[in-house]
């Protein structure tokens, strides 16, 4: 699928949204940078992770689209979960891989109450975000809390896999050292 369709599904303003993305990549490039020359308990690169996964969010959920609304409202009407009949890739399967990132890259962090509280305050960014569309109904987004929901699925989803890769990292490390007798 075309970058071109893929945007189309999501209905934004793709020059508001590259501005965006690259904003965060240059702030977390430069946190990662940073972070090279200072001893934190996490690795810098999870941090400028966790940045360019926020802004990720960001730059395809906030921006101005074609549509507009005038008055600020909240569908709370729409639940369940995603349906498949729109095609792989609909506006639903795409809330849930938005956060995804994000979730993995709060595994990283370091130390554990780190994460937790990375993990807790990532846990609020669907809801800052149908918050924001909420109080802004000239750029064209509505709030949704099954929006929100996916989202909250996403990052969940993105936790797991983030916990999983740091299984098999400790396993393999394991393996290896008892193969070698030393950690390497």
């Amino acid at each position: 699928m075309s970058p071109q369709t893929w945007f189309s599904v999501l209905d934004i303003d793709l020059v508001w949204a590259f501005t965006v993305l690259v904003i965060f990549s240059m702030a977390a490039g430069l946190i990662a940078s940073y972070g090279r020359r200072r001893t934190w308990a996490s690795p810098s690169w999870a941090v400028a992770a966790c940045v360019a996964s926020v802004g990720l969010v960001v730059a395809l959920t906030l921006p101005p689209t074609s549509s507009s609304f005038t008055e600020s409202w909240c569908s709370t009407t729409t639940t369940g979960l995603p349906s498949l009949s729109g095609g792989l890739l609909t506006h639903d399967l795409l809330n849930i891989a938005l956060l995804i990132p994000l979730g993995v890259s709060v595994t990283f962090l370091r130390p554990p109450r780190t994460a937790l509280v990375a993990g807790a305050i990532a846990i609020t960014v669907p809801l800052f975000v149908e918050w924001v569309q909420y109080l802004t109904p000239g750029n064209g987004h509505s709030c949704s809390l099954q929006d929100a929901a996916l989202n909250v699925i996403g990052l969940v989803l993105g936790l797991f896999g983030g916990v999983l890769i740091h299984l098999v990292m400790h396993l393999a490390l394991r393996q290896d050292t008892s193969r070698t007798g030393t950690y390497t």
